[in-house]
């Protein structure tokens, strides 16, 4: 008997246990396969019903799996297909944003990163979403980056609002400390200006009382008499000026001007003018030449308002021109008025170019100069209660120049507005 023999009747039993193997292997790995598709099914059951959709990339930033539930985040009518860029429904603005997050998010594996971007939301809307990320693409079951995206739009129109409440409250404060300075200011330069004309009437008058009084009236002529009345008299005439100054602010502040307007001729007008400012241009020692055409301009204004205006940028002209020469200058264009008032002072920065015509204020805050710092901004209410305006040049260290516009306007035009 052949000794291999023995051996012949183990093959069956060795094929059926091969078998046997191969089959249970199968069996066991459609087990498996059967877990896992329950376990899939799971998950995007799961993912799907989340209100705040999952998103899977890859390194190149497509997408491996979108939650059914971003459609609905960004009205889509399908959802995101696989293999698609994500960058297609970032607001472009953002792109570069959302390259550089995806780079970071890359290169720092298992790290939770997150950003704020804005996507587009159906064919023409935009939302502000934060997108999460975290790099599993060497994590064996995962090998993707996880993104989980939620719509901020709300938060985000929430802090838009606080910012907006925030710079209101600032500026509100501003405004406040501004009132408040402006007010310190104002009160600084009143008291100075309103006092200085009491002490002189006040002194004049108890020198006067104390030479009557002690009948030492020998050495107290009529001729000191009269100068002393005579300087009390021009101090009250200061005080009355700026006490009708402030009455001015306040009817101007309220946009209430009166205007008894009459035809005037504006040369006439404006040589007149300055004729009765010679004394006054004499003690500045300044001197005033006047440009005015030959072609008659004349116009329906306020008599008493222009002189008021014209006075105030006069003196403001006296006050800064250090004994140099100031230009009147009178033209028409446009079908308005205009008459220019040309100083070689110091001139006037910019910032403070239009900050001037704001009451209580001045360019120059030297103390020696007169004034409650009224007289610009009366002057270019009246200017606009006539439909005209003021406007100015200024070059520091070379002078300013002051225009007044006055709209052209026949008296019978005037006239016929009135009925």
């Amino acid at each position: 008997m052949d000794p291999n023999s023995q051996y012949i009747y183990l093959i069956p039993l060795v094929v059926i246990l091969i078998s046997g193997s191969y089959f249970l292997s199968k069996e066991l790995r459609k087990i498996r396969l059967w877990r896992i598709s329950i376990k899939l099914k799971y998950f995007k059951s799961l993912v799907n019903f989340s209100p705040q959709p999952l998103v899977l990339k890859n390194k190149e930033g497509k997408v491996i799996f979108a939650s059914r539930s971003i459609k609905d985040l960004l009205n889509l009518k399908k959802g995101i297909a696989r293999g698609k860029g994500f960058e297609g429904y970032i607001c472009p603005d953002d792109i570069f944003q959302y390259k550089k997050f995806l780079e970071d998010v890359i290169n720092n594996p298992l790290e939770r990163k997150s950003t704020e971007l804005r996507m587009r939301k159906g064919k023409t809307g935009w939302i502000w979403t934060r997108v999460e990320s975290i790099n599993l693409l060497d994590n064996e079951d995962i090998k993707a980056i996880v993104s989980n995206i939620q719509d901020i739009s709300f938060q985000k129109e929430l802090d838009r609002e606080k910012i907006d409440i925030i710079q209101q409250e600032k500026k509100a404060r501003q405004l406040v400390e501004s009132a408040i300075n402006d007010r310190d200011e104002f009160l600084s330069i009143a008291s100075h200006e309103l006092k200085t004309p009491l002490t002189t009437i006040l002194l004049q008058l108890q020198s006067t009382l104390r030479h009557i009084q002690s009948q030492s009236l020998a050495d107290f002529s009529g001729e000191k008499l009269l100068n002393s009345l005579r300087i009390a008299e021009q101090q009250s005439t200061r005080l009355g000026d700026l006490i009708k100054d402030l009455l001015d602010v306040s009817l101007a502040s309220t946009q209430k001007i009166n205007l008894r307007k009459e035809k005037i001729n504006l040369a006439e007008f404006v040589e007149s003018f300055v004729n009765r400012f010679e004394a006054e241009i004499k003690l500045s020692g300044s001197s005033v030449r006047l440009r005015i055409p030959k072609k008659e301009l004349s116009g329906v204004w306020d008599h008493i308002r222009v002189e008021q205006a014209m006075s105030n940028l006069l003196i403001n002209a006296l006050k800064y021109s250090s004994g140099k020469t100031i230009t009147i200058k009178v033209r028409a264009r446009d079908n308005m008025a205009l008459i220019h008032v040309v100083d070689q002072g110091v001139g006037i920065k910019r910032k403070y170019q239009k900050k001037i015509f704001e009451p209580f204020q001045r360019a120059n805050k030297d103390n020696d100069v007169e004034g409650l710092g009224v007289g610009l901004f009366i002057a270019k209410r009246i200017a606009l209660a006539h439909g005209g305006d003021i406007e100015l040049e200024s070059e520091v260290g070379k002078g300013s120049t002051f225009t007044l516009k006055l709209p052209l306007e026949s008296a019978e035009n005037e006239t016929m507005k009135q009925k």
